[in-house]
Order: C-alpha cells, then structure tokens, then sequence
C-alpha cells in the first residue's frame, strides 16, 4: 500500500450547515498537511456531491445535496451554482480533480456525465490553472497505491449524514481526489 502523506485528522469539526435554495450543504473541517499548492477535489452526483479544499494549513469538506430535479436544465444549473457558491468561499486553488466516470457502473452515467461537464466548464470560468477529469480507479493508484481500496474505506469517519437521514461519503471521494490533484499536478 502507498504510504500516504502526513495528514493529521486534528479534530475533524462539524463547521456549519448551509440551505441555500434548493441545496443543502454540511461542512466539515480539519488540519491538513503541507502541500504545495491549494486544490479542489469534487465527485459529483445526480443529488448528493463532495467538494473538498485543501490549502496548506487546512481542509475543508463539503457534503452536497441537490434537490433531485426531473428536468435537466434546472439539475445542471444548481450544479453549476453549488460549485459557484462553494468556489467563492476558499482561496484560489490551482488545480482541480474533478473524479470520473466509473466505467463499471450500469446506471446513471449520462447525468453524471452531464454534472461533470458542467463543473469542468464551471471550473473553467473560474480561470484555474489546470483542471483534469480522472477516472476514479486513476485516483485510487495514485492516492492510496491499490485501485482496489475506496476512499470510504480509508475514511470512514468522514461519512455524513445528509437530509435524508442516510450517510454518504462523497467528501471522502473528493478528498482522495484533491490529494491526487496534490500529488499529480505541477504548481505554476
């Protein structure tokens, strides 16, 4: 197993919970290590996303929900928004991972899909240095050094519950993402 870099967990700290609109937000908060350069971390979802920020001193985590929409427009647009609306809250990274599609996986790739091509053009606006789509098993080899080992495994205290009362783990998928964005990414 790769050895990961020094993270110290510190107290991982409920931060706030946000309703903006129709999206539904829960932060969490935690020392990080030194890495060097801010970055971003995001898996997306049809409902429920993680985001993850990693600065040099501190990391902060996100817990997304959308509110599931039937028409598409108004799904990408609040996606586009929650990216907008948790973008403005941190520094200026320089890179973000933004995790792929799990060539696996039999149902719901086309939103998906959807809800990644609007972050990476969302993202774009924002005028970040290097912006990469990766596949989730690329992250897993990097991250943890075996594409078998799932974020949700390593971290299961970063596990929250969402609204609907049932834990998800995207900030865990986003951290792993952001730390390969981290590790992978040349600073400018």
């Amino acid at each position: 197993m790769k050895r990961l870099p020094k993270f110290s967990y510190g107290e991982i700290v409920p931060v706030e919970e946000i309703a903006w609109g129709s999206l539904w937000f829960r932060a969490i908060s935690f020392h990080t290590f030194t890495l060097p350069f801010p970055v971003i971390g995001y898996d997306p979802g049809q409902v429920n996303f993680g985001w993850a920020f990693l600065s040099q001193a501190q990391g902060q985590l996100f817990q997304g929900r959308l509110n599931p929409y039937r028409n598409t427009v108004e799904r990408l647009r609040m996606t586009q928004a929650a990216i907008h609306f948790l973008r403005n809250r941190h520094a200026s990274p320089l890179a973000v991972a933004v995790e792929g599609a799990s060539h696996g996986a039999l149902y719901g790739q086309v939103p998906l899909a959807e809800n990644r091509a609007v972050a990476v053009l969302a993202f774009s606006g924002l005028a970040l240095d290097q912006i990469r789509v990766v596949p989730p098993l690329s992250v897993r080899a990097e991250v943890f050094g075996d594409k078998k080992i799932k974020a949700e495994e390593t971290w299961p205290q970063l596990g929250v519950y969402g609204p609907d009362g049932r834990k998800h783990y995207d900030t865990a998928s986003a951290l792993a993402c952001a730390l390969y964005a981290s590790q992978t990414f040349q600073s400018s």
